[in-house]
């Protein structure tokens, strides 16, 4: 296990669920590398749940989200945590023409923070990387029709978003740089 993740964070799992042997935690560490530890998010109904009160549009997306689950082989993936409330996000993304063509989210958190990771997976969807990147919390917020008290959600939508793009972005920066090593090598043989 890693510091920085739910280890340290007994509120990570904020009542809304609880580490069980199962599956590799997606959190990403401040280096950049993947926790691992395995777990299992067991959904636990608290008082932070009851749905009364929510917009229609926020239960909507919250009973239907768009664009939930894992995708396979993401070019960017990156997370967001709400230490105080323990909502975690994960966005995983692929890439094609400086576009984002596919993107998915895995949550474990309160109806407000689904509802607002459906909301921004619908709003990034084809942008390009960088209008993806400063994807205004107050654009997803609305459209996942989020109370006041719970734009924090949007805000974590947002954080994940964008630390999904910058994960493509070095990845894309390491992959030409292995490329020119490569010429290089090629060419200092040939020379």
């Amino acid at each position: 296990m890693k510091p920085g993740c739910h280890t340290l964070s007994p509120r990570l799992f904020g009542g809304q669920g609880v580490p069980n042997e199962d599956t590799p935690c997606p959190a990403i560490q401040p280096a950049g590398t993947r926790c691992g530890t395995p777990v299992r998010m067991v959904f636990i109904m608290t008082k932070k749940n009851d749905l009364s009160g929510y917009s229609e549009k926020l239960l909507d997306h919250y009973r239907h989200p768009r664009n939930a689950g894992p995708l396979a082989e993401a070019d960017g993936v990156g997370s967001s945590v709400q230490t105080g409330c323990g909502d975690l996000l994960v966005v995983r993304i692929k890439v094609q023409d400086e576009k984002i063509s596919q993107i998915r989210f895995e949550c474990t958190g309160c109806p407000a923070a689904m509802a607002a990771a459906s909301a921004m997976t619908e709003a990034a969807l084809g942008l390009g990387l960088d209008e993806a990147a400063e994807l205004p919390d107050t654009v997803v917020g609305e459209a996942a029709g989020l109370p006041t008290e719970e734009w924090h959600c949007a805000t974590l939508a947002c954080d994940a978003l964008h630390n999904a793009i910058m994960d493509h972005v070095t990845r894309e920066i390491d992959r030409l740089a292995r490329e020119a090593a490569r010429r290089n090598e090629t060419s200092d043989k040939t020379a």
